[in-house]
């Protein structure tokens, strides 16, 4: 057979004449005897290709369904040629109640699609592929297949096909989830959703369902309604879980966490008080959601039976979560958290670390309010803090001076009952009166002796003898890079010189602390560790920053385009000043380029160097843009700065 080309081909030719059309280039129309090279050519062809009858195609024999299945199909025709009208819901439960138990070896590996499939929706091969797989996975041989196959499967589980109890049903749920969810993900966007809805309709326990994102909500919702009987931990997570600024990546919650959780806890107390008293919403009603209520249907994405339901019943997920029936119509209570109210909370949240950093003396964070009430809050919360560490300072320095005549006491009667006969019959070393003791934590007299701990007691390694009698100066004060000691200094040195760092043990220190140390005075500098593994070896991607900052060469030095435009804010470089100005005011950034320069290492450099302030990126997209919620904020920022000069 030939191409309709070809054949086009060949019946032009057969229809033109010895003297034959041909079109000039003015349109009009001239004859001609034919080309000989076309004849000879037309010849050929017919001689060498002549016409072929087309064979039929060989129609398939039909599939013989085994005797079970063409039951089912039996079924599905009279069903539908009913009088009564039957839905295909109702038609695919009675016909799966009748293979429930039906098992097959066939193996269809052809790709299977029909949306809301049933067993009317499969061919007669598709058919046997489905129950073959079927009892495969009852057997425990899961294996991906078509997406319609496992929906028909989910099917009937929750239409109670193969299983004895609506708690047997649940589980092979669960099972089929975690089973069957491994190999193809695409189940998942429905499950928890036909996992509630399985639990409300058959009336299960609610705790049988899985822990979900609107739960966790939930419960969070709970702990900071009822915020007086929470704890620090508690309430801080529950902020957490709604606000848009990311508390957990503060650099005050890195250095000292329980004090930035207790302060921000403090906080949030505080907060709920002022609104109770101050303002007619509430706390959770201005940031956090609102009561709703509406009408839903259960199964609504799935092949569903419903039956006539005349029951009355409410469940209860959450405390602040109820679904509730009335003769099959569903509706529900529940929260509906509002996306703007936690970027509100969030920008609540920055203002409050804002005030909390300047009076622990950080580096200020641009605050998106401005509010006297909010500045008097934060700022009673942290007096009371301060007073109570002041108190728990003063309760560890003034120890009971009973206490302390008690332990003497106990630790005099402790010696003499270590004494044996052994011991007395041998000659004594003189023993002055007063032997000299370490003094006691916490500030304890001289003289007081620490015999009653039960351990011996040690002389500290020289080293450390050194720093107790001379502390050492600071490492500001003695303009090491990186706020360095002198030990972490030498040591780092060391590593990248490719030292030994015996001396380390020697002197008692130790080499993890130095290493700790290091690394997070580096991620101040660099925002990465520069030491890892065992033994540590310098990261490579900072071995430059690390040996200008071992010679001598302070890191961040102004380069003569800083200088000229002054002091950046956000510790930026001017190329990063420039870039963040650019796309502020929307101008052409091919200069980058031009210079040599990577327009995503400037847009890497520019959010990290933000982050610190906003506690989120600044700029997104391709090409970048400075983010709706920060725009106003960068202005600000870069309002005192002059223009850059352009190169």
């Amino acid at each position: 057979m030939f191409s309709t080309g070809f054949w086009e081909v060949r019946e032009s030719l057969a229809r033109v004449p010895k003297a034959a059309v041909l079109e000039r280039k003015d349109g009009a129309a001239m004859t001609g005897p034919m080309d000989k090279s076309k004849q000879e050519t037309f010849l050929r062809l017919k001689e060498q290709y002549q016409s072929e009858p087309i064979k039929p195609r060989k129609v398939p024999e039909p599939e013989v369904l085994p005797e079970q299945l063409q039951k089912l199909r039996a079924l599905g025709a009279a069903c539908n040629a009913q009088k009564e009208y039957m839905s295909w819901e109702e038609i695919f439960v009675r016909q799966g109640k009748l293979v429930e138990d039906y098992e097959d070896d066939y193996t269809y590996d052809l790709p299977v699609l029909h949306y809301f499939p049933t067993y009317q929706s499969l061919r007669d091969r598709e058919l046997r592929g489905y129950f073959g797989w079927r009892t495969r996975l009852r057997h425990h041989a899961a294996e991906r297949t078509s997406l319609t196959y496992a929906y028909i499967y989910i099917y009937e589980l929750i239409n109670q096909i193969g299983v004895k109890s609506p708690e047997e049903g649940f589980q092979k749920l669960l099972e089929f989830q975690d089973e069957y969810g491994s190999l193809d993900s695409r189940i998942l966007a429905n499950m928890n959703t036909w996992l509630r809805d399985y639990v409300l309709y058959y009336q299960l326990d609610p705790k049988l369902l899985p822990d979900t994102h609107s739960g966790q909500m939930d419960q969070a919702y709970l702990t900071l309604v009822n915020w007086q009987q929470a704890s620090d931990q508690e309430l801080f997570q529950a902020l957490g879980t709604f606000s848009t600024y990311r508390m957990d990546r503060s650099k005050l919650y890195k250095e000292d966490t329980d004090r930035y959780v207790r302060l921000m806890a403090g906080c949030c107390r505080k907060l709920q008080e002022y609104y109770l008293s101050h303002r007619k919403k509430s706390f959770q009603e201005e940031f956090l959601g609102v009561e709703d209520y509406e009408w839903i249907s259960l199964f609504s994405s799935a092949v569903f039976f419903k039956r006539q339901d005349t029951r009355t019943y409410a469940v209860q997920l959450t405390p602040v979560c109820t679904y509730s029936n009335k003769e099959g119509i569903w509706t529900v209570q529940r929260l509906r958290y509002e996306t703007a109210k936690h970027r509100k909370l969030g920008k609540l949240v920055k203002t409050i670390e804002g005030e909390l950093r300047t009076l622990l003396g950080y580096q200020e964070l641009l605050q998106p309010y401005h509010y006297k009430w909010l500045t008097k809050l934060v700022t009673g919360v942290f007096e009371d803090w301060q007073a109570e560490e002041d108190r728990k300072k003063r309760a560890q320095v003034n120890l009971d001076a009973a206490v302390l005549d008690k332990i003497r006491q106990e630790a005099a009667i402790t010696r003499e009952r270590l004494i044996t006969e052994a011991d007395l019959g041998e000659e004594e070393p003189e023993v002055p009166e007063e032997e000299p003791v370490l003094p006691l934590p916490g500030g304890a007299a001289a003289g007081e002796d620490l015999f009653a701990s039960g351990q011996d007691v040690k002389p500290a390694p020289k080293a450390a003898q050194q720093l107790v009698q001379k502390p050492q100066a600071s490492a500001q004060a003695q303009g090491l890079p990186w706020n360095l000691t002198e030990a972490e200094l030498h040591y780092l040195k060391d590593i990248l010189e490719g030292k030994p760092t015996g001396w380390v043990q020697e002197q008692g220190l130790m080499a993890d602390l130095l290493v700790d140390g290091i690394n997070a005075k580096a991620l101040d500098v660099l925002g990465d560790n520069v030491l890892e593994g065992d033994p540590p070896e310098l990261v490579e991607d900072y071995l430059a920053d690390v040996r200008q900052a071992v010679e001598g060469a302070p890191k961040g030095v102004e380069t003569s385009q800083q200088a000229a435009a002054g002091a950046a804010p956000w510790n930026l470089t001017a190329d990063e000043l420039e870039y963040l100005q650019d796309i502020l005011e929307g101008k052409p950034t091919g200069w980058v380029r031009e210079r040599g320069l990577m327009a995503s290492v400037l847009f890497d450099g520019i959010n990290d160097k933000l982050f610190e302030e906003f506690g989120d990126t600044v700029l997104a997209g391709d090409p970048p843009e400075v983010l709706e919620d920060y725009i106003e904020e960068v202005r600000e920022g870069l309002a005192a700065v002059s223009p850059l000069e352009r190169n």
